[in-house]
């Protein structure tokens, strides 16, 4: 079981105009989008790369959001998405191989943690 690409990765952050203000002025990655997500609990900004996959940044919009709780943890690398061919059979070998998948909805899943070196990993089909 391989990974294709990486499909994107969220970064979570205290202050998110300097963050952006660092990936779009400093890094010169080009900034597509800025939304709020009522669902993470977080502002969000968008960097899309040429190949296709995003750079997103997150920021909470409160403590108790998902987002929030998480940045209690530090900041940095929030989660990364990687492709697969086939999730089925890709979440198959997973768990066959002693991880925990934490979440599967909406044609992504979530491995724990824990499985993965502390890196909250999710996978998707290509």
């Amino acid at each position: 079981m391989t990974f294709k690409s990486v499909h994107h990765f969220a970064i979570r952050v205290n202050d998110f105009d300097a963050a952006v203000e660092t990936w779009r002025d400093k890094l010169g990655v080009t900034l597509d989008k800025i939304t709020d997500s009522e669902a993470l609990g977080a502002k969000q900004a968008v960097f899309t790369l040429p190949d296709g996959s995003y750079i997103e940044i997150l920021s909470p919009t409160s403590d108790d959001s998902p987002i929030g709780k998480a940045l209690s943890r530090g900041e940095g690398m929030h989660i990364m998405i990687m492709e697969v061919d086939n999730l089925e059979e890709a979440l198959k070998h997973y768990e066959a191989n002693g991880m925990t998948v934490v979440s599967n909805a909406g044609g992504q899943a979530v491995l724990h943690p824990k499985a993965t070196n502390g890196l909250m990993l999710g996978v998707r089909e290509a």
